[in-house]
């Protein structure tokens, strides 16, 4: 059991990483530059990001160069973090680990379904392979997706071989995959969430990583009903199903709806009410629900006395910051007007409009 000095030795450490993080300041200083490789230098000279960026040349960098690095500091800070106590960092860690895993087997499946299988060797996260016991070089050298099938056989994602393409005149269907290797994922966590925690530390996790199933569910319904005609039974076969504030009549009242803004009134009348309403109607329906996690991952970091609640939330606020950094280069990138950049983010100040 982690004792009291060291329980508050994680959580000070935790939240003096949470208090570098990129302030509101920060994104309008980068969304008024004018590259690329000036929010490059920004980053590394400006920002905690020094060190992960100190070896880069700004005047070549690229987008996705960029952005892979980012994401493994990120892959390298959480295993730091994570292993500065393993007793609750190691399989905390392992569930952080296969979400990176599964990054890197999309990407590839990418490239092998387009018939490049050969390029995927060029953007190989050799962080996630230093960490995981997925060999990615074999990967790399794999060129049909039998040698995939058997490849996958001895993993812990075996279950999706049945969703690949079982001869040459199949096709690979990405959304079916996506979901079986997101199902894997989620089953994997609650199941290291049983075996490795318990009391009010377990059930805390359990919120936070159902609080993400649920919503992704939520905005599955919703694009269903907005972007495609699904029957009923297409729509419930593509949930993940865990449940943490909706009840099964309110999926099902969701899953029935006749359009989108049926969804969304349901969604605004279930128990996340009193969550939403905070925020104006105008916000679109996937940045409440970034919201909701933002919020609710920022509660957990200053208020929750639980390590390892600190830790998981503090790592999901770091995806945020991410995503915030990925849309400011993409809009600099486009020639975006900065006001615009920073309504698309994800910031304290933006839950006054869209």
């Amino acid at each position: 059991m982690l004792s009291e000095s060291a329980s508050y030795s994680i959580m000070s450490k935790t939240r003096a990483k949470y208090g570098h993080r990129l302030t509101i300041k920060d994104f309008n200083d980068m969304s008024m530059l004018g590259s690329v490789s000036e929010i490059a230098s920004f980053l590394r000279t400006r920002t905690h990001y020094a060190d992960a960026l100190s070896r880069i040349t700004e005047s070549a960098i690229h987008r996705d160069n960029l952005e892979k690095i980012l994401k493994r500091s990120n892959l390298k800070e959480a295993e730091q973090l994570c292993h500065f106590e393993k007793s609750i960092g190691e399989n905390l860690f392992q569930f952080l680990l296969q979400r990176f895993e599964i990054n890197e087997l999309l990407t590839f499946m990418r490239f092998l379904a387009a018939g490049r299988p050969e390029e995927y060797i060029i953007s190989l996260s050799y962080t996630v392979d230093s960490l995981t016991k997925l060999d990615l070089i074999s990967l790399s050298k794999i060129r049909s997706a039998e040698e995939l099938i058997k490849y996958l056989q001895n993993t812990r994602f075996s279950k999706i071989t049945t969703l690949l393409p079982q001869n040459s005149n199949d096709t690979f269907d990405f959304s079916l995959i996506e979901f079986g290797l997101d199902r894997i994922l989620y089953d994997n966590a609650f199941m290291m969430l049983d075996e490795s925690f318990t009391g009010d530390v377990r059930k805390e996790l359990r919120d936070i990583i159902l609080a993400r199933t649920e919503l992704f569910d939520f905005m599955l319904i919703y694009r269903s009903k907005l972007f495609y005609s699904l029957d009923e039974n297409a729509i419930r076969s593509g949930l993940l199903g865990y449940k943490r504030l909706f009840t099964a009549e309110i999926i099902n009242e969701m899953i029935s709806a006749k359009s989108s803004e049926d969804v969304l009134e349901i969604f605004r009348q279930s128990r996340y009410a009193n969550k939403i309403n905070r925020y104006p109607s105008n916000i679109n329906p996937d940045k409440i629900c970034k919201y909701l996690m933002y919020d609710f991952t920022v509660k957990k970091i200053h208020f929750s006395t639980n390590a390892p609640v600190v830790m998981l939330s503090y790592i999901f606020s770091k995806d945020i910051e991410l995503e915030n950094i990925t849309k400011t280069i993409e809009g600099v990138r486009y020639g975006l007007k900065p006001e615009d950049i920073i309504k698309s983010l994800i910031l304290p100040a933006n839950k006054e409009s869209d």
